[in-house]
């Protein structure tokens, strides 16, 4: 059971669990990336997250996603201006 903290066409946030706290969080969106690479400001209590999914509109390309203990998700694809749909939990961390 979950409950939406924040309902948005492009970056949604889910607590999973109500009865816990804000770090149990996960946390979607999409974003384009510039020249094969995007940043996306999660927030602190995301810090070192885990980006349990990533991958772009052009199906098929790697991306790696990773977030850092800010809170900061960093999307690299190489090269292009790929929309890439990210999901980070932050639960367990």
């Amino acid at each position: 059971v979950g409950k939406v903290l924040k309902k948005d066409a492009t970056e949604g946030v889910i607590l999973l669990d109500p009865s816990t706290d804000q770090a149990s969080l996960i946390v979607s969106g999409s974003v384009a990336m510039s020249s094969g690479s995007a940043t996306v400001a999660l927030g602190a209590h995301m810090g070192s997250g885990i980006a349990v999914g990533a991958n772009t509109a052009a199906k098929g390309k790697g991306v790696r996603a990773t977030v850092a203990s800010d809170g900061t998700l960093t999307l690299e694809s190489g090269t292009g201006s790929d929309v890439v749909n990210y999901i980070v939990d932050a639960r367990g961390v």
